[in-house]
């Protein structure tokens, strides 16, 4: 049996000779494509959890944005790239930010304030609004500046995350 780097060889020593390929060079390629399509299985064995929550996040953002295969589902995957690029710091800051206006749109729901959207506004929904402003003042301005301070968030986060490597990793 010839190894992968004895087929390289062999191919490189073909290609740079300008010699016509022939059965050898034919078995040595195949064993390269043999040694690729086992590298790309072992690396989704290796990152099991990972390719678990790549998948789930492909078919939300597929269902979320309307993707199609059509486009080849494009923005589904150039929305996890833009996820992917960011560092894990970045992501928790951002994760941290959209659970903190979560939580603070929660909380306007939660005591009756309108969020409208609308441009013209009656005098009564204003004055409504305000006085939910004024009876709820410090909890405006609780929920305002976030309910979730950075470190821990971070260490909580992080602590999940390894929670859940530590007991799913079993299941691969």
């Amino acid at each position: 049996m010839i190894t992968t780097d004895k087929a390289i060889e062999r191919l490189a020593f073909t290609i740079s000779k300008q010699n016509k390929p022939n059965q050898t060079d034919l078995d040595a390629l195949k064993i390269i494509a043999e040694f690729v399509e086992n590298s790309k299985k072992q690396e989704v064995t290796r990152n099991y959890l990972f390719a678990k929550l790549y998948v789930n996040t492909f078919l939300n953002e597929t269902l979320f944005l309307k993707d199609s295969l059509n486009n080849g589902y494009v923005n589904s995957q150039k929305i996890i790239s833009r996820i992917l690029k960011l560092s894990l710091k970045d992501n928790i800051k951002y994760c941290m930010d959209k659970l903190n206006e979560h939580e603070f749109w929660l909380f306007c729901e939660s005591i009756g304030f309108k969020n409208s959207t609308a441009k013209i506004r009656t005098e009564e929904e204003i004055e409504i609004d305000d006085q939910l402003k004024n009876k709820h003042q410090e909890d405006f301005l609780k929920y305002g500046l976030g309910v979730h301070d950075y470190e821990q968030f971070e260490e909580k986060i992080k602590d999940q995350v390894n929670f859940c490597i530590n007991q799913f990793k079993r299941f691969e």
